[in-house]
């Protein structure tokens, strides 16, 4: 009787390890794979690919088109020309935050950004198509040895709040396949 639940163990053990061979663990951690990037999506947020050329994908939520957010692969600049970049589609600035995470893999820049908003024309970015008041941006760079993931999140200010946890925990879940 030992012998048989030995056996069973083993090849339980066997199977496991089988599995996580072929598939990863990405499924085990709730985990959403895109090309070579995994993360942690949460529940009520929807991915997309972009239509964009330079927009790697899109994220949305379903019951609300002002709030969406954009990620950009190695478009160029480091995270402090970006966040200045940011910074200037805003008229004027309310609330600005920055910080720096130090992984032993990547490292993380945020930004968070609340007041009066530029929202640029798709086709022309030098175009501001219409002025949002109290709106907010949170950003963040994430970089690899070899790579750089440009996120950016707008949306009313009580969006972003309200998403503000899961912006943070979407970012710090990112790790290369």
């Amino acid at each position: 009787m030992r012998r048989n639940f030995i056996i069973f163990v083993v090849f339980i053990g066997c199977f496991l390890i089988s599995y996580i061979a072929i598939n990863g663990t990405n499924s085990f951690e709730g985990r959403t794979s895109y090309k070579n990037l995994s993360f942690i999506l949460p529940d009520n947020w929807i991915l997309s690919e972009s239509q964009s050329q330079f927009r790697l994908f899109e994220i949305t939520l379903p019951e609300n088109p002002d709030f969406d957010i954009v990620i950009f692969s190695n478009i160029g600049g480091d995270a402090t020309q970006n966040f200045e970049r940011w910074k200037k589609q805003f008229q004027t600035i309310d609330f600005l935050e920055t910080n720096v995470i130090n992984n032993d893999d990547k490292k993380i820049s945020t930004i968070k950004i609340s007041g009066i908003f530029n929202l640029p024309n798709p086709n022309n970015p030098t175009i501001i198509e219409e002025v949002k008041n109290n709106y907010s941006l949170l950003g963040g760079v994430i970089e690899f040895p070899n790579s750089v993931y440009f996120i950016k999140a707008t949306g009313s200010e009580e969006k972003i709040l309200d998403n503000e946890d899961y912006f943070s925990n979407f970012i710090q879940s990112f790790r290369l396949n």
